[in-house]
């Protein structure tokens, strides 16, 4: 009634303090980790009180469990209810990791497997090849076993060596378009997997194992590269792709061909004289790649093998074949003018020749003998006086030449080639 008033403090305290130890599992995968609980301020602690683990053990002991999170539940005479978990972790791994090395070149057998153990000592090794330590060399692709010991623990790994990713090519070839030319052509295509690689290099060999070409591409860029290898000749041909790392692809072979040569042979039928217009000129073509064209050079441009219709002279043709080859000749037509024409004997010699003509008369007359030089487009190159029977050529090109000798008596046509 004074208005005094006292505080008292009290200290109330949970009876059921929880107690909790943990004992790790030893190996990597093993059971052999211990979860313990104890609850003590209390008359129950390990008697009395109930206990339930979620691995459905019901003591206050939980040996032999593998790594993982146990929770547990106690029950006091009371009927106070304590929930907790405990959390047990796995053992080191024997190996905590492997590198491993594919052969450089598909086929070979380079590869190698390094292991890195997590511990410094007394780790053994036994493969399924008979190999005992953690790096084992010059390995084919293929899958390898690995049988681990420490101490207790045990445990087996399986890797896989891989082959090296393969590359390939596939080359073709475009033939010569004309005989005696170089313009045939090899195409080359080159195929990566995934990891292609930069800095190729590509190598071509002639019939004589002599490198014809060699190029280095420095960077393809992509997964497939093409190339064109020009300027080829008539030959047989391998061809290799290396890389890098100086693995080679197979070696290839491609047989470059040309056609047969474009020839050309050329006839006449005379006309029955001069002014008449019926004289023919007649061609005969092979080789090449049919079919042919013609073009002679006749007031009409006549465009078939036989041109009709043809006065006394010097017609050319061109013949073309369809791979675009020219063959370029010509031949003199005549005319009927008498039986004396076709007697004379005149010839040339020798033939070919390197310039110096002889002419051998055979009792014709020298008399106002002329002589005259045609290329084979039928254009005049010379003409003069040829009485004495030696001519002097020698400052004409090497080529084919139609050559006619005439006089007041006769005409003859000749086909000389200077060498």
């Amino acid at each position: 009634s004074m208005g005094c008033r006292q505080d008292v403090f009290a200290n109330i305290q949970n009876p059921n303090a929880v107690s909790k130890s943990v004992q790790d599992v030893s190996c990597l995968g093993a059971s052999d980790g211990i979860a313990n609980i104890s609850v003590t301020g209390c008359v129950c602690q390990f008697t009395n009180c109930t206990f339930q683990w979620s691995n459905n053990v019901s003591t206050y002991n939980n040996p032999n469990v593998p790594a993982g999170t146990y929770y547990v539940t106690v029950t006091t005479t009371s009927g106070c209810i304590i929930e907790d978990s405990m959390t047990v972790n796995d053992g080191p791994p024997i190996i905590d990791s492997a590198y491993i090395s594919p052969p450089v070149c598909r086929g070979d057998s380079n590869a190698y497997i390094i292991l890195y153990p997590h511990y410094t000592f007394n780790v053994n090794y036994s493969w399924n090849n008979g190999e005992t330590s953690h790096v084992i060399q010059w390995l084919s692709p293929d899958t390898f076993i690995v049988y681990l010991s420490y101490n207790t623990c045990f445990d087996t790994l399986k890797y896989v060596v891989p082959e090296t990713d393969s590359f390939f090519i596939n080359p073709y070839s475009e033939d010569v378009l004309c005989a005696g030319d170089s313009n045939g052509n090899i195409q080359l295509a080159m195929y990566w997997g995934l990891n292609y690689l930069n800095d190729i290099q590509y190598l071509c060999w002639d019939t004589n194992s002599n490198i014809d070409t060699s190029y280095n591409l420095l960077s393809p860029g992509g997964a497939a590269t093409f190339l064109v290898d020009s300027f080829k000749s008539v030959g047989y041909y391998g061809v290799i792709v290396t890389n890098s790392n100086g693995c080679p692809s197979d070696t290839l072979w491609l047989d470059i061909k040309e056609p047969d040569s474009l020839t050309l042979m050329l006839s006449q039928l005379s006309a029955t004289a001069t002014g008449t217009f019926d004289g023919k000129a007649i061609a005969q073509v092979s080789g090449g790649i049919v079919p042919y064209t013609f073009q002679w050079n006749d007031p009409i441009q006549q465009s078939a093998d036989t041109a009709f219709g043809l006065d006394s002279g010097i017609y050319h043709l061109i013949v073309t074949d369809s791979n675009n080859c020219t063959l370029i000749d010509s031949i003199y037509v005549g005319v009927l003018t008498g039986i004396e024409e076709l007697e004379v004997q005149i010839g040339l010699f020798p033939n070919p020749s390197n310039g110096v003509l002889n002419i051998d008369f055979n009792g014709a007359s020298r008399a106002q003998l002329r002589i005259s030089i045609y290329n084979s487009i039928g254009q005049l190159l010379l003409a003069e006086d040829a009485s004495d029977g030696i001519m002097n050529l020698q400052t004409l090109a090497s080529a084919r030449y139609i050559v006619v000798l005439e006089n007041d008596q006769f005409k003859k046509v000749y086909h000389w080639i200077k060498q």
